[in-house]
């Protein structure tokens, strides 16, 4: 549910404070929740300023702070009391635009929002704000049983089906109103959160008006990326065993550029991959085994995405990742040509150059692929 939901960072972060860059309180309200320590994340949706974590104590549930006058996502939650219930929480996603004075009141799980131009005009858009309640009352009970041992599961995964049921009626009270109102703002902030193919189809149907409003960037990025995920989708259905793998030019850990030539007459398994990355970092033993195993018939390229250079190379180094190591950073050009959509993605290519198999995850039919290769 990319168009829904977003990863809450700050439950691992949950002591951090942050001082703000702005003097004047620009957010502020009234919450109502069971502790008096509110945690607030702000992250940038355009990469103007770095994401960060404001610790606030609410003064018999009031606060003001001041964040970044740009394009933000801002989330709220009662400070954890515990490392179980980090993993239980699931805030309400906020659109912050520039030059907003924003007000919240009510629940911590369920935040009024005024006092801008698009929460002014979404308040009076009742049929989709009630799909929309109630897509997150169902996402905030799902989480809500959510363990470390995953005793749940099957309740989880009963809620999980009214979850996507719910979000079919928000998406399609969503749609409606682009129909409605294509002028409205709130028709805007609509297209950007429907899934790929019906954003770029509402964002087609936008008054010039709205396209040209405050929250023009943002709806502008969303496009963009629903467009970047379609093609990726697309390029990934076409990287079928026996076609050429996509080129590439990317830096190693000396700063010389390596391309798929580089290693042509050997086969070779791309590692899709970031220090970011949990799962990656979990599936590293695996591969050092089998790099071990078969490193005299095969060659391993991991290319780091999302992570600057300094991260990259402290993660090479701390995972002590002997084979070829390819920096990729926040580019587009590699995971879109070879349309990757989740990590780690792994990719074998045979000494031609061509596809032998694709996989997503940490994945046992890599490795069964690899033995059945070498073995």
């Amino acid at each position: 549910m990319k168009n829904h939901v977003l990863p809450v960072s700050f439950l691992v972060l949950a002591g951090m404070s942050v001082s703000c860059v702005n003097e004047r309180p620009n957010l502020s309200g009234h919450i109502e929740m069971d502790r008096d320590t509110l945690l607030i994340e702000v992250s940038s949706i355009l990469g103007q300023y770095k994401g960060y974590i404001d610790t606030v104590v609410l003064r018999n549930g009031y606060f003001e702070t001041s964040i970044p006058d740009s394009a933000s996502f801002v989330y709220f939650v009662p400070k954890p009391k515990s490392e179980s219930e980090m993993i239980t929480m699931c805030p309400t996603r906020i659109l912050f635009l520039p030059g907003d004075r924003m007000t919240v009141s009510g629940s911590v799980n369920a935040p009024e929002i005024s006092g801008t131009e698009l929460y002014d005009a979404l308040n009076l858009q009742t049929e989709m704000k009630a799909a929309e309640r109630a897509w997150m009352e169902k996402l905030q009970q799902m989480h809500g049983l959510y363990t470390f041992d995953n005793r749940n599961a099957a309740a989880i995964d009963s809620l999980r089906k009214e979850v996507r049921t719910a979000v079919k009626r928000l998406d399609e009270a969503r749609l409606e109103l682009v129909g409605r109102e294509p002028a409205n703002i709130a028709s805007a902030y609509a297209a950007i959160f429907l899934p790929e193919e019906e954003s770029i189809e509402a964002y087609g149907m936008l008054d010039e008006s709205v396209r040209n409003s405050a929250i023009a960037p943002v709806l502008d990025y969303f496009i963009s990326s629903n467009r970047n995920v379609i093609q990726k989708k697309q390029n990934w259905k076409s990287l079928q065993p026996g076609v050429q793998a996509p080129d590439f030019r990317l830096k190693n850990l000396e700063g010389e550029y390596m391309t798929l030539d580089s290693f042509k007459g050997k086969y070779l398994l791309l590692d899709f991959w970031g220090t970011w990355c949990g799962w990656c970092i979990k599936g590293i033993p695996d591969l050092k085994k089998y790099y071990e195993k078969y490193k005299d018939r095969i060659e391993f390229a991991s290319i780091d995405c999302r992570d600057t250079e300094e991260e990259w190379r402290e993660g090479v180094a701390e995972h002590e990742l002997t084979w070829t190591n390819l920096f990729n950073g926040d580019g587009q050009e590699v995971t879109l040509a070879y349309g990757i959509q989740a990590y780690p993605t792994m990719i074998i290519i045979d000494p031609e150059g061509k596809v032998v198999g694709a996989y997503v995850g940490e994945n046992p039919a890599l490795y069964e692929k690899l033995d059945e290769l070498f073995r």
